[in-house]
This record gives C-alpha cells, sequence and structure tokens, in this order.
C-alpha cells in the first residue's frame, strides 16, 4: 500500500532539528535542577550561619549592657586608674576589623559554669588567623587588672567565631556616631557612649571549589548582621559603685544603699540620724536584701521607712 499524495512524512533535517531542541530542553532541566539543589544544599550552612551571628551579637549585647566604668579620683595617676572603655577602629585589608575592650559586671560563661560576681576585663577583636589572609573574632577576659591596660594582646585570645569578613563598631557620643572611642582621652574622660552599634558579617560556608569553578564566582559573602546596643549604665564614682554587687541579691549592698539614701537622711534630725548611725553599726548583713535578714538588718529597715519620707525599698532596688 503506498501513501496518499496528500501526506508526508518528516525529513531528516526536521528530525534532527527536533532531536536537537529536545536535547537542549534537557539539558537546560538538568542545569536549572542541579543549580536549585546547590542553592537549596547552600541555604542550610547560610542558614547556620547567620543564627551563629546572632548568637554572637547576643553575647555582646549582654557583656555591653553590663558595662561599668569608674571615674577616676582627682589628681590619682592616670596610669593607677584600671577603669576603660577602648574602641579601636582596624582595618585589615580592606575589610573592617575593630576592636572593642571594656569592664564587664556580667561576663558570658559557658553553658553549666557558674557566674562571678567579678568584674571582668574583656576585650573583643578582629585579627588575622595565624599568617594567612583569614580573619576571626577573638575574645579575652581577665580580672579586672590594677593598672592600666590599653595594648590589647591577643596572645591568650579564644577564637570565638571563624571566617569573618569584618566586623565594623560605631559609638554614639554626645556629638553623633563616631568610629573610636578612648575613655581616658582628654575629650572622652571617663565617658561611655551612649549606645554601640555593631555590624559583623561573616563569609558563607558550603561553597566548595567546584561550585566556584561552576559559576565562576569567588567565595560569597553574607548578609551584614547588625545590633545597636544602649548602655544604661552612666560613669560612677566609687561612692556609687558601692551599691553594684552581683553576689547580693536584686545586686544591692547594705551600704550602697546607705549612700542613696543619705540625701533623705540628711533631712532627718540630728538625734534621728544619731539613731540611723546607731542602728546601722548594729547590722553585719552585707546585703540590703539579706536571706535571710538578721533582726539587726530588719530594725534598721524599720526605723528607715518610720523616718524618711520616701520608701528605702523604692530607692535601693
Amino acid at each position: 500500500m503506498t501513501a496518499s499524495s496528500g501526506e508526508r512524512g518528516f525529513t531528516l533535517l526536521e528530525v534532527l532539528i527536533s532531536v536537537a531542541i529536545s536535547a537542549m530542553l534537557v539539558t537546560a532541566a538538568v542545569t536549572t535542577f542541579r543549580f536549585l539543589n546547590r542553592t537549596q544544599e547552600r541555604g542550610v550552612p547560610e542558614r547556620a550561619r547567620a543564627a551563629s551571628a546572632r548568637v554572637m551579637l547576643d553575647r555582646l549585647e549582654r557583656e555591653l549592657s553590663s558595662t561599668i566604668l569608674l571615674v577616676k579620683r582627682p589628681f590619682a595617676p592616670r596610669r593607677a586608674h584600671a577603669w576603660l572603655f577602648l574602641g579601636e577602629d582596624r582595618v585589615f585589608g580592606t575589610n573592617d576589623s575593630d576592636a572593642l575592650r571594656f569592664v564587664t559586671r556580667k561576663p558570658a560563661r559557658p553553658p553549666g559554669s557558674r557566674a562571678s560576681a567579678s568584674l571582668s576585663l574583656v576585650t573583643y577583636a578582629v585579627d588575622a588567623v595565624g599568617d594567612s589572609d583569614e580573619l576571626a573574632l577573638y575574645r579575652v577576659e581577665t580580672p579586672l587588672p590594677r593598672r592600666l591596660a590599653k595594648q590589647i594582646d591577643l596572645s591568650n585570645a579564644v577564637a570565638v567565631m571563624d571566617d569573618v569578613h569584618s566586623l565594623r563598631i560605631r559609638y554614639l557620643g554626645d556629638a553623633g556616631w563616631r568610629d573610636d572611642w578612648d575613655s581616658t582621652d582628654i575629650a572622652l574622660l571617663d565617658k561611655l557612649p551612649h549606645a554601640v552599634e555593631l555590624s559583623l558579617r561573616l563569609y558563607e560556608d558550603g561553597v566548595s571549589s567546584q561550585d566556584e569553578l561552576d559559576f565562576g564566582s569567588e567565595r560569597e559573602t553574607g548578609l551584614e548582621h547588625s545590633r545597636t546596643v544602649m548602655l544604661p549604665v552612666e560613669p560612677l564614682t566609687r561612692a556609687q559603685a558601692n551599691v553594684i554587687d552581683d553576689s547580693c541579691p536584686g545586686g544591692v549592698t547594705l551600704r550602697g544603699c546607705i549612700v542613696r539614701l543619705r540625701p533623705q537622711i540628711k533631712q532627718v534630725q540630728q538625734e534621728l540620724r544619731n539613731g540611723i548611725t546607731y542602728l546601722r553599726r548594729l547590722v553585719h548583713d552585707r546585703c540590703w536584701d539579706a536571706d535571710p535578714p538578721s533582726q539587726q538588718l530588719e530594725d534598721l529597715k524599720e526605723a528607715l521607712r518610720t523616718l524618711l519620707s520616701k520608701d528605702p525599698d523604692e530607692i535601693c532596688r
């Protein structure tokens, strides 16, 4: 049987063109699938890195929010005053690699460890890893030294974040934002910034060398993670610093509370002030909210509540 004159088959050229188009569509589909699959695989470590950046900023915020700075006594030698808040504007290559040193009452502790009531001098700094071009965020914690220690030494530092692209820190002063801070400088003497802005950027993990060859790109940097931390505590005199002691419930010592109450006590008649002084000498409790309190402390509190115009608990807590 022969085909009718109205019917015709595909030519060899049409068949080859059809095969070529089908091959192109299949190749495009496979390439798109591979790209989406790799993108999804990258997304997991990228999210993990973003979470790590947030945890690190949380840690910095917790320590910065407990910053404390003691004002130097008049005529005391500057080198004998160990308290400082120091922010260095530094660059490694073309990337921000700032450093920050401050005194905190609540340094970060590993899980399960006991919190210390002592003050700590904490340093965070971005520096090179060995002799390489890679950067890491380092942390150093030491007890508050006896003398001023401005020189940042990372010889005993611990790397708390690797694959760091940059860390930029800015400080809010009376004249606006600035890139550095030095509480020992004459212009900022014994002053704390009102706020600290942290901007951390990391390199993304999960990008293999084969991926770089396939897509023709260098190692990628992740999004910038920023945090603005308010510093609620103004620089303190030594008398005011006696109020703060994390080992006491509420962080208030009895001595510190009496310092706060002095303006109220001065308004009381001299005979009654003598009575308060007598009761205070009988108290051996160190904390205002000692648990359990001694009878002498209870008697002193009752006398203060009776004689003062304001509730001492409202002033001391």
